[in-house]
């Protein structure tokens, strides 16, 4: 009862390590998703771009980066998410946002 009082919750340990590996097997699963190699914080805000629909010129001017630097992020990006179109990405950030956040 003092636990409750505190904020604290008391699980039977079955249940527990239940959860626990169930938060690993998503960890895994969100790792194999993403690849290997994580978003850099301007390959996320490229893709965000991508997201809105943005043109690489566009991308370009907002970031302040050359349209050349913009199409190697934009690759990088594909790459490391293992897509292959400005779509996909879409489709990628529609359903699982989370990787385009910057840590």
């Amino acid at each position: 009862m003092l636990g409750a009082l505190r904020g604290e919750c008391v699980c039977n340990p079955l249940i527990a390590g239940s959860l626990l590996r169930e938060v690993r097997r998503r960890q895994k699963i969100a790792h194999e998703q993403v690849g290997s190699e994580l978003l850099t914080r301007r390959e996320c805000e490229v893709l965000r771009l991508l997201g809105q629909g943005v043109s690489n010129k566009q991308i370009a001017r907002e970031l302040n980066l050359s349209v050349a630097t913009v199409k190697n992020h934009v690759h990088n990006i594909f790459a490391k998410l293992n897509i292959h179109s400005r779509g996909e990405a879409l489709a990628r950030l529609r359903n699982e946002p989370w990787i385009a956040r910057i840590a």
